[in-house]
């Protein structure tokens, strides 16, 4: 997506839908404009064959899931699609200790980046143990890399502390968290609606620490993601060992940051190689995902 683009995309805010992967086909059928989840995110990297991403947080359990059953797509993504998430954690509204414990039961990989104490999103420690702890991105690299070529199906989550100066306020943002879940409670709000809402009440209950605190993640997450990235391709080259993915004409290596709980940022998927003509569908109906969403899941001669 080129500026212009995307700063269309950022004025829409809640006018453009949310979008996981149950959303993907009617979105694009009826043209409309869409903001990815983690999981959406995963599927479009996975199909442009992007190993690795940005995000700021997983989704994950809700707080109160046990009456709710409300459990984010992000965390069965992660099993189905063979993709690196590099995120803060999980986001800090959620009931973290069932987040990992879902995590764990269905096989996620979730690697502490130099740390073995899962992020708390706006706070570097949970204390709460990662399943295990890279000590860098030649580790992680190493890691990803042969979680790929064992052909295993399944992501991993690359959780990656905030820097203690970068972070919020643990004890304030735990308890604008209570209070906007409870305030999120007695006004019956729902579904995919419940996180925008929360992150938006918490911002506000904490004086814009959170939101500041939640820019600073993103752009150390990508840090770390570059660091990694390098090392894929650098040492390991890393491809889809299971599959030809020829009929994808997307050039390794980029990254894309998802728009998980509907934060404007779409993916910055990849270009089609040069020379490459995609089929036509003779409709332009596609959402913006970051770029023509059609393209990414249609099949392209090379």
């Amino acid at each position: 997506m080129d500026p212009g683009q995307l700063e269309a995309l950022a004025k829409l805010g809640l006018e453009c839908r949310k979008v996981s992967r149950r959303d993907i086909a009617a979105v694009l059928a009826k043209g409309q404009d869409g903001a990815t989840t983690v999981s959406a995110t995963m599927i479009f990297a996975d199909k442009a064959g992007i190993p690795i991403f940005v995000t700021g947080g997983i989704g994950g359990v809700h707080r109160g899931a046990d009456a709710t059953w409300d459990v984010s797509a992000d965390l069965t993504e992660l099993g189905r699609t063979a993709v690196c998430v590099v995120c803060a954690g999980a986001k800090s509204i959620l009931d973290l200790p069932r987040t990992l414990e879902f995590l764990e039961t269905f096989c996620r990989q979730v690697a502490g980046y130099r740390t073995s104490d899962f992020p708390a999103f706006f706070t570097p420690r949970s204390g709460l143990a990662t399943s295990c702890s890279v000590d860098g991105p030649e580790e992680a690299a190493e890691v990803l890399a042969q979680q790929r070529q064992a052909c295993l199906g399944s992501g991993m989550v690359l959780a990656v502390p905030v820097p203690e100066s970068l972070a919020a306020e643990g004890a304030r943002v735990e308890e604008a968290t209570r209070t906007a879940v409870e305030e999120s409670t007695k006004l019956d709000i729902r579904g995919n609606e419940v996180t925008p809402f929360l992150l938006k009440r918490i911002n506000e209950l904490t004086g814009g620490e959170s939101l500041r605190s939640n820019i600073a993640l993103i752009k150390h997450n990508a840090e770390a993601r570059t660091e990694v990235l390098l090392c894929l391709r650098v040492e390991w080259n890393v491809g889809h060992p299971c599959e030809s993915r020829s009929g994808f004409a997307a050039v390794r290596g980029r990254s894309c940051c998802g728009a998980g709980a509907c934060e404007a940022n779409a993916p910055c998927l990849p270009t089609v190689k040069e020379g490459c003509q995609c089929p036509s569908s003779g409709k332009k109906k596609a959402a913006r995902f970051g770029r023509d969403a059609c393209e990414m899941l249609r099949p392209c001669p090379v």
